[in-house]
């Protein structure tokens, strides 16, 4: 099958060389295909981390990498532009920034090469048959940090079991829950390289100054009207939540609504959607003010989703009413959020759970259900505070996640 799969990758790797030029990824090809610039004299760990999401939950464990293993050089892989250019706002050129390599086995190859890393530490879950096997072969232990795998993947994983066990069989897993580790065994990893860890993410720490920027948002653009963010939504959410804002407004004539979609790409075709709604509407981008008439401001810049949220009265996350599986609860809960969300949460499951049980979360299943919600909390000064009181509360509860994280990394790099 490993045959089979690599003589598949190269097939087609002209069409996913143009599928990412096309789509936007197509800077640095030359990286994709394994080739960097790169040399170091100090032993090598290397981060990947997808996306946006990814970088943003590393965090933590960059901060305690750069800190704790200074005598090493971190390098940073991820597969997004976007995720990239996060990944150097946060590091400002101390920390090398490259995309992965295209899962060929010349590319890896190539990259591992130049590279040398010590160790491969991926963020979350991100299984590519080719890496792993050539970390293998040239002695590279890989951990899967603050790991999580759905139901669904493991079904898709399955039908190519024979694979996906051999790519597993040497990787330690840092797994985010109980489910989380069954999981992983029952696609292939052995129950002695698995260990529950905790999601990194309950490790986040708000950035100094949020809470200052937040309140001059607020300010700016409504100082004394009700203000709601719908946060990371994905195309069939935005009609759902603008849908909900109508309804809210029949309540609430000056309510503002903060839209922030997930992905940069798609911040015109949202705008052209808040356009088709007939909501009058701003894009953050264009640095006009609301006034009184403006009922959306479409936050179509990257980075700044914390003082969105911060700005903000209430938090809907979004990814929860379409089936993408929701995003991070924790950043509004910290700061003192109520938080709503649709009921597709099995990203973080453990997460939503505990906060729907604290009473800091209420969980809608449509836009009229999230009118209602947000009209009801808006009446209610009282519940918004002690919801928001109950979810900063819950993430103080749940830490320790990166301290465990860590001995996976010692035990890693012996």
């Amino acid at each position: 099958m490993r045959l089979t799969y690599s003589i598949l990758v190269v097939l087609l790797l002209p069409f996913v060389l143009a599928v990412l030029w096309l789509k936007g990824f197509g800077k640095n090809i030359v990286e994709r295909l394994g080739r960097v610039e790169f040399t170091s004299t100090r032993p090598v760990i290397w981060l990947h981390a997808a996306s946006v999401g990814e970088v943003n939950a590393a965090i933590p464990l960059i901060n305690a990498l750069r800190e704790q293993y200074s005598g090493y050089q971190l390098l940073i892989t991820t597969f997004t532009p976007t995720g990239a250019q996060r990944a150097r706002e946060l590091v400002r050129m101390e920390v090398p920034v490259h995309f992965l390599p295209l899962d060929a086995g010349f590319a890896v190859r190539r990259f591992l090469k130049q590279v040398r890393p010590k160790a491969l530490l991926i963020m979350e879950t991100e299984i590519w048959p080719q890496l792993l096997l050539e970390c293998r072969a040239q002695e590279v232990p890989v951990l899967l940090a603050s790991a999580r795998l759905s139901e669904k993947s493991v079904k898709g994983y399955s039908r190519f079991s024979g694979l996906i066990a051999d790519a597993l069989s040497d990787v330690q897993v840092a797994a985010q829950t109980e489910t989380d580790r069954q999981r992983f065994i029952d696609i292939g990893v052995k129950p002695d390289n698995i260990a529950v860890t905790g999601n990194l993410k309950l490790a986040f720490e708000l950035p100094e100054g949020v809470a200052v920027s937040g309140k001059e948002l607020r300010e700016k653009h409504g100082a004394k009207r009700p203000v709601w963010v719908a946060a990371s939504t994905h195309e069939g959410e935005e009609e759902k939540v603008l849908d909900a804002h109508r309804r809210l407004l029949d309540k609430l004539p000056d309510a503002l609504l903060l839209l922030v979609p997930r992905h940069p790409q798609r911040f015109d075709g949202v705008a052209e959607t808040v356009r088709k709604s007939g909501l009058s509407f701003i894009r953050h981008s264009s640095n006009q003010i609301c006034d009184r008439r403006t009922q959306v401001l479409l936050c179509d810049t990257m980075g700044d989703l914390l003082m969105f949220y911060a700005a903000s009265d209430i938090a809907f996350v979004g990814g929860s009413l379409v089936d993408v599986g929701g995003h991070n609860l924790l950043e509004p809960a910290a700061l003192a959020l109520p938080l709503l969300a649709g009921p597709h949460n099995y990203n973080a499951k453990d997460v939503a759970d505990q906060l729907e049980a604290a009473h800091a979360l209420t969980v809608v299943s449509n836009s009229e259900g999230l009118a209602r919600s947000l009209a009801g909390l808006f009446a209610n000064d009282r519940k918004r505070s002690r919801m928001g009181a109950a979810g900063l509360n819950a993430t103080s509860e749940l830490g320790g996640t990166l301290e465990k994280l860590l001995v996976c990394v010692t035990g890693l790099l012996k």
